[in-house]
């Protein structure tokens, strides 16, 4: 097996961070206070939806911001009666982070939102120009799944 370059790891390392952030802003530039949030607030309403309670240091991972910054936005987010900090059934000491029903019903309107944000930034590209963008999005997830295994 060949042995890969540091240029090459440096380029995968950059590379994916990098991506997350461009779609980011490709669903949320414009969107300043969607549904009466700002982008971190959205941000962090979408992950707890797709991915349920969670630590808020696993949050502030997946957000990448650090902790004060994560905490005020929590704070606003609780005050809107969107979220909840409750504590870990497995160790009390672990604070999490849950959607209200209010939360996660603003979760799916931001989520349409998104929906058709994409559709109207997509329609753009010509028909081959988005053929090659959903067939690099799926060689990118193989090839991801692949290296995993």
């Amino acid at each position: 097996m060949e042995q890969i370059d540091k240029k090459s790891i440096h380029r995968l390392i950059y590379l994916f961070p990098k991506l997350k952030r461009n779609l980011n802003k490709f669903l949320l530039e414009d969107q300043d206070k969607r549904q009466g949030l700002s982008k971190l607030q959205t941000s962090a309403v979408l992950m707890l939806m797709f991915h349920g309670p969670s630590r808020m240091s696993l949050l502030q991972q997946r957000l990448a911001v650090p902790p004060s910054t994560l905490t005020s936005a929590i704070d606003c987010l609780e005050k809107k009666k969107l979220v909840r900090r409750i504590h870990s059934f497995e160790d009390k000491r672990v604070l999490m982070v849950e959607l209200t029903a209010e939360g996660t019903e603003i979760g799916w309107k931001l989520r349409k939102e998104n929906n058709e944000i994409f559709k109207q930034k997509i329609t753009k590209l010509s028909a081959e120009e988005q053929d090659d963008f959903w067939q690099a999005i799926e060689t990118l997830e193989r090839l991801i799944k692949k290296i995993g295994e």
